[in-house]
């Protein structure tokens, strides 16, 4: 089975184009779609409508399946919300998500072609369950300066603390505003535990209340720290919100530390929770004092299933997955074998597999070095892929059979399209005779001792690197047993190795492949020589293999997610073209990323 991670999108813009004239700005919202391969299309959903900016920050987040094998792209586009219901365009852009999760942080920006910048983030989902919350606030501080009668349009946010910086708080939720009332009663909302705390119920969260103003610069009236353990406490010891009542109250503070009124938490209750992860009732039953025959003790009503009150403890945490150490900053590095033994067939004849074809169709070998390591390379910083070959000869036909040699000038390929023209440039070498017999052990060799000398290095400096080799053959490997010692000398080396195999050859010969674990076999034809299917098959063992490396022969849990300033956040220079695109598209369809978005008003 395919490994499938649920991950979480979330987005911002900022400098958008004011498409309101000079007196006002925009109310922008955003519309999200997601597309694996070329014609399956979904439509992930909208976020909130944010008013009167030109940077917002949607608090609206996007669930979908992630799989390494899968090309997803995700469509960005945004809109100005009119009253008259005839939204405005304001632009849009198209997001590689391999190029999120490669980037530092799992965040990418891009400019828009009518002006504004949008940012994307992609985060492991973590933590099932909801947490039931109702707030109000009491006796709150007034910063309304438009009246001695007016007051306060109260609204709150909740951020979580980064992973990586205490400082750094993330928004995950944003009430409704209240108009004129110091003492507001916000709507009970159902938040998701892995949006508000990751799942970690102790973890600090930051609660800011702001009076709301329609030119979207709110003022701050007062913020608190606090968890969702905590607000569950002060929900259960309180008194209900009466504004006489100061028992189980959250205290605000405003900028110059002075007391900005309370919060009262009227709900605050788990739901949702599998029942092996439901924290159990801290308090133990009373045991019966004397046994009575006659009038037996009445049996205690049971606890609610889904309502825990309490929760002290934090839930076990699931076992970390490729998403987890990518976002913690291990690094993929990968390398190419091409087979280039004679029974490939004259390059040079159409019909045999080297052969470059005119119109530049790809042969089976540029398949799977385009198929493949275009999904690789988004997880690749440097985008330097050595490349290497085996099963031919220099110097003529006296000169020795080579199981290993470097294919082009440079040691390594900068980008897959340097990788694909150094195979096909390599043919015109002087002296270059294709071969016998088919040798993989020398590259396999060659390629685990780079792995291990890299992990080592990165490991000196407190980060992590994982390889993939990538070797493409027509036929079966000559000496299994060899091929099988190699597999098992470098089964503890952080390296996984993937082969291809093209042509009409039987390669039943390989299926000892199965047996080797950090192994992946696949054939082409079997993909139907699609390019996406090569991926998909070829890509599916890699995330449990790398976890399998690092957590299971290693004990390296993933190191905390690395966050980024918005100033230090990669941007993404390529041009995409969004013909087709438009809101009015009928393509949506549905997918199998069983998306889902979690939003709330403004």
């Amino acid at each position: 089975m395919p490994s499938v991670i649920p991950v979480r999108l979330s987005i911002k813009a900022r400098e958008l184009p004011n498409t309101e004239g000079i007196f006002r700005s925009p109310d922008p919202y955003a519309i999200i779609k997601i597309q694996h391969g070329e014609d399956d299309v979904e439509e992930l959903g909208s976020t909130e409508v944010i008013k009167n900016t030109m940077d917002p920050t949607w608090v609206t987040t996007f669930t979908f399946n992630f799989q390494l094998g899968k090309a997803s792209s995700i469509l960005i586009r945004i809109f100005d919300k009119e009253s008259n219901g005839e939204d405005e365009p304001m632009g849009g852009t198209l997001f590689s998500v391999g190029k999120i999760l490669g980037s530092r942080g799992n965040s990418l920006a891009k400019k828009m072609k009518g002006g504004g910048v949008v940012y994307a983030h992609i985060e492991k989902e973590v933590g099932e369950g909801k947490l039931m919350l109702q707030l109000r606030g009491l006796k709150l501080k007034n910063v309304e300066d438009s009246g001695f009668f007016s007051k306060s349009d109260p609204f709150f946010e909740i951020a979580k603390q980064s992973t990586e910086a205490e400082d750094v708080w993330v928004l995950a939720y944003r009430s409704e505003h209240v108009k004129n009332n110091l003492n507001p009663l916000w709507n009970s909302k159902k938040l998701e535990l892995s949006v508000i705390c990751s799942g970690d119920v102790q973890a600090p969260l930051k609660l800011s209340v702001f009076d709301h103003e329609g030119s979207g610069d709110h003022i701050p009236i007062g913020t608190l720290t606090t968890t969702v353990s905590e607000l569950i406490l002060a929900k259960r010891f309180g008194g209900g919100g009466d504004k006489g009542d100061d028992a189980g109250k959250l205290d605000l503070v405003d900028d110059d530390g002075g007391f900005a009124g309370s919060i009262a938490v009227l709900q605050a209750q788990l739901v949702g929770l599998p029942k092996k992860d439901k924290p159990p009732n801290p308090e133990p039953k009373p045991e019966p004092e004397e046994e009575v025959e006659d009038e037996p003790e009445p049996e205690p009503e049971p606890e609610p299933e889904e309502e825990p009150e309490i929760v002290l403890e934090e839930m076990a945490p699931p076992r970390p997955t490729f998403v987890d150490y990518i976002s913690g900053g291990c690094q993929i590095s990968l390398y190419f074998g091409i087979d280039y033994t004679g029974s490939n067939g004259d390059p040079r004849e159409p019909g045999t597999l080297h052969y470059l074809h005119p119109d530049g169709s790809h042969n089976d070998y540029e398949k799977a070095i385009f198929g493949v390591g275009s999904i690789l390379a988004d997880y690749d910083l440097d985008k330097q892929f050595p490349v290497w070959g085996f099963g031919a000869k220099f110097g003529g036909v006296d000169g020795i059979v080579q199981h290993a040699f470097q294919v082009g000038v440079d040691a390594e390929a900068d980008g897959i399209d340097d990788v694909l023209e150094k195979y096909r440039s390599f043919f015109g070498v002087a002296g270059f005779i294709l071969s016998r017999p088919t040798d993989i052990t020398k590259i396999m060799k060659i390629a685990a001792n780079r792995a291990k000398r890299m992990q080592e290095e990165k490991a000196a400096e407190g980060n992590m690197t994982y390889s993939i080799l990538l070797i493409i053959t027509d036929g079966a490997v000559s000496d299994i047993d060899a091929t099988k010692a190699m597999f098992d000398e470098i089964e503890d080396y952080p390296i996984s190795v993937v082969i291809v195999g093209v042509g009409d050859e039987d390669f039943n010969d390989m299926q000892f492949l199965e047996l080797c674990g950090n192994a992946t076999f696949v054939e082409l034809n079997a993909c139907g020589g699609s390019e996406r299917k090569l991926a998909e098959e070829t890509l599916e063992k890699i995330p449990d293999q790398l976890v399998t490396y690092f957590l299971d022969k290693q004990g390296i849990n993933p190191p905390s997610p690395i966050a980024s300033a918005e100033d230090e956040i990669e941007f993404d220079e390529e041009e995409i073209d969004l013909a087709g695109w438009d809101n009015d598209s009928s393509s949506s369809s549905s997918s199998s990323s069983s998306s889902s978005s979690s939003s709330s008003s403004d």
